[in-house]
């Protein structure tokens, strides 16, 4: 598929359905290790992350501290399988969320401490990137691509989810420009399969040539 690095990025911790298992940690990372002495050679890095789960509205995510100098980058998204950090943001963020999509119950105020929330994130960790940004629950984009941009994390274009929406990328036009794509792949055979992501920033109005992981 023409890849020169190939990022992985398990769940954090607190994902119950595919978070990384604190005691398969050190097993992942010699892995990395035996898998890129073979295939450094035939032009192939492999770098290791983790999509770090959102789960609280202090922006509190879920990245255990002694792993972050074995990691070579880091994302942060929010899923719904992912454990709270406290009672109030389980109930707030993981039941009235799905709850303002459909009842319409205080959803401006709901999409309002979400984008809080996400962007306290931003500020307290060492991010690379959010992953589906509007994905499974509603936030203000433009907000948090401030908020990004002044801290040098850049907005992913997801594949799988459709998210960021070529919408989202007219909306934000030249205010930001700092887009990675990815393909939420989950299986092995759709690794590197982004050409929806592209189609997306495409009619968005994105420059492919300024997408920071991808060549023609």
């Amino acid at each position: 598929k023409g890849l020169s690095v190939l990022g992985i990025s398990d769940h954090g911790p607190s994902h119950k359905l595919y978070g990384i298992n604190s005691r398969d940690w050190q097993s992942i990372l010699d892995d990395k290790k035996r898998v890129n002495e073979y295939y450094n050679p035939k032009g192939l890095t492999v770098i290791l992350g983790m999509e770090a789960n959102l789960t609280g509205w202090d922006g509190e995510v879920d990245i255990p501290e002694d792993w972050l100098k074995d990691m070579d980058y880091v994302l942060m998204g929010y899923h719904y399988a992912a454990m709270p950090s406290d009672p109030m943001s389980g109930v707030e963020m993981f039941i009235m969320n799905p709850m303002s999509k459909f009842l319409k119950l205080g959803r401006l105020r709901t999409i309002e401490k979400n984008t809080i929330a996400f962007i306290k994130a931003v500020e307290r960790y060492p991010l690379f990137g959010i992953t589906h940004p509007g994905d499974k629950i509603e936030i203000d984009v433009r907000e948090l691509a401030k908020a990004c941009k002044k801290h040098k994390v850049k907005l992913e274009v997801n594949a799988a989810h459709c998210k960021l929406t070529s919408e989202d990328l007219i909306s934000l036009g030249n205010d930001f420009s700092d887009y990675f794509v990815g393909s939420d792949a989950h299986n092995a055979m759709r690794v590197g399969e982004v050409d929806k992501a592209i189609r997306i920033c495409e009619s968005g109005g994105v420059n492919v040539e300024d997408i920071w992981n991808f060549k023609e």
